[in-house]
């Protein structure tokens, strides 16, 4: 397990990394995420970054080992906050701490089977041989 000094030494690369990158990188990555995203300032992003890892190591504690930041952050902008844009600092923090564990894992549930509908039978030959 990380350490908080760990995770805030990270958040600050992140910020940093962040605030020197082009803005038409950015602009190539995820739309949605971005026109979300950016409408929080670096400190604000870094807080959002922050208490999902918080809620993720909560979950970890709680049995679900298996978790990883990214997936919490991708169910969040993909399922939770699809259709809005504009989100209060303080409703997407509220979002972050309420998620339960049976709805990241029904959202990764139908994820993989979204992405197994677009792969060949060959993909599963390891699977239908075990």
């Amino acid at each position: 397990m990380e350490n908080i000094n760990d995770i805030m030494g990270k958040m600050e690369e992140r910020a940093m990394a962040f605030e020197n990158t082009p803005i038409d990188t950015l602009l190539e990555e995820k739309t949605h995420e971005n026109n979300l995203w950016q409408q929080w300032s670096v400190e604000e992003q870094c807080d959002l970054e922050l208490a999902i890892l918080t809620k993720v190591h909560t979950l970890r504690i709680e049995g679900s080992k298996a978790l990883h930041q990214e997936q919490l952050k991708d169910y969040l902008l993909n399922m939770k906050w699809k259709h809005c844009q504009k989100l209060c600092f303080c409703e997407a923090i509220a979002d972050i701490y309420e998620t339960r564990e049976s709805d990241l894992f029904e959202f990764l549930r139908y994820k993989g089977i979204v992405e197994a509908k677009n792969l060949a039978l060959e993909d599963f030959e390891e699977l239908i041989m075990k």
